[in-house]
């Protein structure tokens, strides 16, 4: 089963309406979703086969945090890059 991390930061300025409803058809796809926070000092974005980025919207308060995970992400390009997306239909 596809796994897909969906980028968000740990407090969003207001509740995301569509975060349960996206959750749910993922599920209904067969796809595992999870909502990942960029700003946990635990984000692990290798664990996921597909990383979107979603609602990062505090991203300009810690730009030091923010450094490190795109070198994370970078990371996860890296190794993905010559392996096939995996088909989420």
């Amino acid at each position: 089963m596809a796994s897909v991390a969906l980028i968000t930061c740990v407090d969003l300025p207001e509740a995301d309406p569509d975060q349960i409803p996206l959750l749910k058809a993922f599920e209904a796809a067969g796809v595992q979703a999870k909502m990942l926070a960029w700003d946990d000092a635990g984000a692990d974005v290798q664990a996921f086969d597909v990383c979107v980025l979603r609602s990062c919207w505090n991203y300009y308060l810690r730009p030091e945090a923010l450094e490190i995970f795109q070198f994370s992400l970078y990371f996860f390009l890296i190794e993905h890059d010559n392996q096939k997306i995996p088909d989420l239909e």
